[in-house]
């Protein structure tokens, strides 16, 4: 992009947000979200080394989405890059958000201003306080780095209609760097849509579709750059190209023919979506991100929009209009015009915060030109907009640390320690725990391979992936090893006793049980190594706590007791049939049963959802929100298809 020598005194501003963007990073400390150790670090790993070729669902199924954007944290870290230095540099390429924003705000939405250099500082600085944005800086969620080639997009057609005569390759480039973000990541879907749906009205008034035609055009091409590959793997492994997404569509034999969906946050309806701005304020996790990150910015929006638009209407009745109406051809009405279809179709598609970064950023630049159409006076517009920017932050304050989970900044990201055995020998891994454990796939021997029996999806040995698994298994029959994870335990002799017998249950029907004489432990520490029992004790409850994962050599044979395989087909029933009493509740077909202990349960995809049967009784429970519990009647009458009564609902928000 070509900016002019005007844009000169922004120069201080980007160094401004770049050291800002650092300061907070390190500030917050080392990111450590669940992301990272569910797919972030296994992805980009299987990928470089061709991994996939070997394992099957070796971190779940989030390990097949898209892992081209996780590369370059993936080399940094196999490189072994302090990870301040990893971090700084993620968070520079995050800062890429404000600059951009500066040249939108100078050049575009106070061009006109006779402060544009002041108004401009306020509005990115608004944009900055975004919880959701702090909370990513420097970390390796990939969507504020995706955000910087959204907004790079709108501000390149910003610039597009602002000239006399519209340069079409303003809109071929931005249309490149959209469908580049949506190639990595396909949530970015969402911004093309919106840009096409913004740019008809505008230029259909100029009685020319082309500049239009040429961003489809160019956005498609640059999905292709960034997602074709990886689409073209999973059709000729699965045959689904976005695998496992909409495989009701494509019907892969490999997971269940239903289009996966998580329904966390998004809105269920139009009651839902209009009190949205509302709902972000609230000092609740859960409520749009899994993190409490309450943002007063979007409602002051929507009321500050509604008295400009009042007193629109006022002054028009009296003859004495002094709002200072854009063009309807020119930027600023495209930049609104996106900044709505995108917020609507977010909150109905997905309602998560970190796919909506560049509308929490843009968010920030539309308050102050809102703010700009309520007042006539120029301190009562600066005053107004300082005092919006006092208020989100002390409100964001309230929230208490910003990050999912952060560990110190150490000399690596990750530290692993494993027997000699495990790092010369490439074994084949299973994973028996709900969290996935395939972050050590770095760390171990090359040609090592991985497969998560439980995971998020337990894998049912006769139902979808069940011949895949039974494959994997076969071919490395001699080379097989669990993962268990230790959860804030030592790893002593009763905890391994604990973890052998949970293993073997969830082996059994697989025709495999644990070989109690080859087992070892592998340490993984977010906060370094030989660390003291002051440091341990400063982390406890904290990801960066060390942890232990338990693994040990697999022998064939079955080490359950008869009674769990001769009942799980009556827990099954019995499963199906509250499903199919409650498909709103339900709307996803539910897992393999896995039992633990004397519990029965199933998660169903999508829904946070968990069918549970203990002491003869079904109960569900929502995770992490609630309700939890939830009585639904005695195992006999579900298995029998006795009808019961059942209250039919979609659960409550946690809000």
């Amino acid at each position: 992009m070509k900016w002019s020598s005007k844009v000169n005194p922004l120069r201080w501003l980007d160094i401004a947000s770049v050291l800002m963007a650092c300061l907070v990073a390190y500030a917050m400390g080392k990111d450590i979200n669940a992301d990272l150790l569910g797919y972030h670090v296994y992805s980009a790993h299987a990928l470089w080394t061709g991994q996939y070729e070997s394992d099957f669902m070796g971190t779940g199924t989030q390990g097949y989405l898209n892992p081209v954007g996780l590369l370059p944290f993936y080399l940094m870290l196999k490189a072994g890059w302090h990870s301040i230095v990893i971090g700084m540099l993620l968070a520079t390429v995050h800062a890429l958000n404000l600059v951009f924003l500066a040249r939108l705000c100078y050049r575009h939405l106070f061009a006109g201003a006779s402060n544009r250099l002041l108004y401009t500082g306020i509005a990115v600085t608004l944009a900055a306080v975004s919880p959701v944005f702090i909370a990513v800086i420097g970390g390796t969620f990939l969507d504020a780095t995706l955000s910087v080639l959204i907004l790079g997009g709108v501000a390149l057609i910003a610039n597009a209609l602002a000239l006399e005569k519209t340069r079409g390759y303003r809109f071929a480039v931005a249309g490149l760097l959209m469908g580049l973000a949506t190639g990595l990541k396909l949530t970015n879907i969402l911004y093309v849509a919106a840009t096409v749906a913004a740019l008809f009205p505008l230029l259909i008034r100029s009685r020319s579709l082309v500049p239009m035609a040429t961003y489809v055009v160019a956005a498609s091409l640059g999905a292709v750059a960034t997602g074709g590959y990886w689409a073209v793997q999973m059709y000729l492994e699965f045959g689904n190209p976005v695998f496992p997404l909409l495989n009701q569509v494509f019907a892969s034999p490999d997971f269940p023919p239903f289009n996966l969906d998580h329904d966390r946050f998004k809105a269920y309806g139009l009651k839902d979506l209009l009190i949205l701005p509302l709902r972000m304020m609230q000092l609740n996790s859960g409520v749009y991100v899994e993190i409490v990150a309450p943002d007063i910015r979007v409602a002051l929006l929507v009321v500050l929009t509604a008295a400009a638009l009042a007193r629109l209407v006022y002054e028009a009745r009296t003859g004495s209009p002094s709002l200072t109406l854009p063009a309807l051809t020119g930027p600023v009405p495209f930049i609104a015009a996106f900044y709505t279809f995108a917020l609507v179709a977010w909150a109905m598609a997905s309602g998560n915060g970190r796919y909506a970064i560049p509308l929490l950023l843009l968010t920030g630049p539309l308050l102050v030109v809102v703010v700009q159409q309520v007042w006539r006076s120029e301190k009562w517009r600066v005053g107004t907009l300082l005092v919006v920017l006092c208020m989100q932050i002390g409100h964001a304050a309230k929230a208490g640390y910003p990050r999912w989970d952060a560990g110190p900044w150490t000399r690596n990201w990750i530290d692993v320690i494993a027997h000699r055995d495990l790092l010369d020998t490439p074994y084949a891994y299973l994973n028996l725990n709900t969290s996935n454990t395939a972050y050590i796939a770095p760390f171990v021997a090359p040609g090592s391979s991985f497969m998560s029996l439980v995971g998020l999806d337990p894998i049912d040995p006769e139902g979808p992936g069940g011949s895949r698994a039974r494959e994997f298994i076969e071919r490395n029959r001699y080379r097989l090893r669990m993962l268990a994870v230790f959860d804030g335990s030592q790893g002593n002799v009763e905890d391994d006793q604990a973890l052998i017998r949970y293993s073997d249950s969830q082996l059994s029907p697989w025709g495999m049980r644990v070989n109690p004489g080859k087992c070892t432990h592998i340490t993984v520490s977010m906060a370094g190594r030989d660390l003291t029992p002051e440091q341990l004790a400063a982390l406890r409850g904290s990801r960066a706590l060390p942890r232990l994962v338990f693994s040990c050599e697999l022998e064939h044979g079955n080490n359950s007791d008869a009674s769990t395989e001769f009942e799980r087909p009556r827990i099954r029933m019995a499963m199906d049939n509250v499903q199919r009493a409650c498909p709103l509740l339900f709307p996803a077909p539910g897992g393999y049963p896995t039992k633990v202990g004397a519990v029965w349960f199933r998660r169903h995809n999508g829904t946070d959802t968990l069918l549970g049967v203990m002491d003869g009784r079904v109960q569900y429970s929502r995770y992490p929100y609630g309700p939890f519990a939830v009585d639904l009647g005695p195992v006999e009458l579900w298995e029998s298809g006795t009808s019961i009564s059942l209250k039919c609902q979609r659960n409550a928000k946690p809000w």
